[in-house]
This record gives structure tokens, sequence and C-alpha cells, in this order.
């Protein structure tokens, strides 16, 4: 007999081509899902470096957060006195005007008395951190001295402070209150 005509031949090339057929869609299709799950996993790792880039701001963010409250909580703390400070300011003035009229007339008992008082309340202010500062013969600053007028005058350059109303007081380098003053100007000419 023929071999190309041999049915049985043509039956086992048609098995072996057939085995091998499935084998070869099988390699194809493995190779296929390896591409898809390498994509998946490139993907997944791209996902996983923004996850991790939007963790770390946010963890500077809130440490900012931390750092800037405890910031702003230092100074108001540092600052909690100051209406106290407003409110006893005024007695401080009156008692160095007493201080002033008591030396005035001589009476050594009230003058003593009332300058243990001053000191000890100027004492006290410091230990808060009040600074007290005199303008008297500096020029003048809008931004530390309220001036209460402007007076002619020979013997100082214009815009030096000739006269002291009331002292200026600094809470911790912030004015509390300005040092209100008399302001020397020229001459006028007429």
């Amino acid at each position: 007999m023929n071999a190309e005509n041999n049915p049985k031949k043509d039956q086992e090339e048609a098995l072996v081509a057939s085995e091998n057929q499935p084998t070869s869609e099988n390699e194809e299709s493995l190779v296929a899902s390896e591409l898809g799950l390498q994509q998946a996993i490139t993907k997944m790792q791209e996902e996983l470096g923004i996850v991790q880039d939007r963790y770390l701001r946010l963890a500077a963010e809130f440490e900012n957060y931390k750092r800037r409250t405890e910031r702003e909580q230092q100074t108001s703390l540092k600052f909690a006195n100051e209406r106290l400070l407003r409110d006893l300011l005024p007695v401080l003035d009156n008692l160095e005007h007493a201080l002033q009229a008591a030396d005035a007339a001589s009476l050594d008992g009230i003058a003593t008395g009332v300058k243990m008082v001053f000191k000890q309340l100027v004492e006290t202010l410091e230990r808060f951190g009040v600074q007290s500062f005199s303008a008297l013969g500096k020029p003048f600053d809008p931004s530390l001295h309220e001036a209460m007028l402007e007076r002619e005058d020979d013997s100082a350059e214009p815009g030096t402070v000739i006269e002291e109303y009331q002292k200026g007081y600094m809470l911790h380098e912030r004015l509390v209150r300005p040092a209100r003053v008399v302001v020397a100007k020229a001459k006028t000419l007429l």
C-alpha cells in the first residue's frame, strides 16, 4: 500500500498534530497570563508609590500643623497677662505721680512707703516680662510714641521728644502702651 493513502497513518499524524496544537495554545495562554500579571504588578507598584507619596505628604503636613499649634499656644501663654497689665499700668502711673508729689512736699514717711510699693510693683511686672522705656531725648518714633502735642524748643532738634507724660511699656518686646510725649518742632518765622 501506498503511504500516502494509509488512513491509519493519517489518523496518527492528525492525533499528534492535535496534541501539539493545544499545547501551543496553552503556552500562548500562559504567556498572555504572565504578561497580564506583569502589567497588573507594575500598575499596583505605581499605585503603591502614589499612596506612599500621599502618606509622606500627609505626615509632613501633620508635623507642620503640630509645630504651628505649639508655637501659637506658646505665644498665647506668653501674652496671656496683657489685659491684666493694661489694668495695672494706671496704678503704676498714679504711684509715680504720688512719689513726685510726696518728694515736693518733703513727706519722708509717705515717700518711703510709696517708693517701696512702686519698686515692688515694677519688680513684679518685670518678672512677667514687662519693661518700661523712656522716650525723653530720643527721636520721635510713631511705632513707640504717641505725640500729645508739638512745642517749639530751641534746645532740641525738631522731631525730638522733649517731654514725657507717660512712659511706654513693652511685654516681651511687644508694645503694650506707647509713651505719651511732647515733640520739639522748629521755630516758625513770622
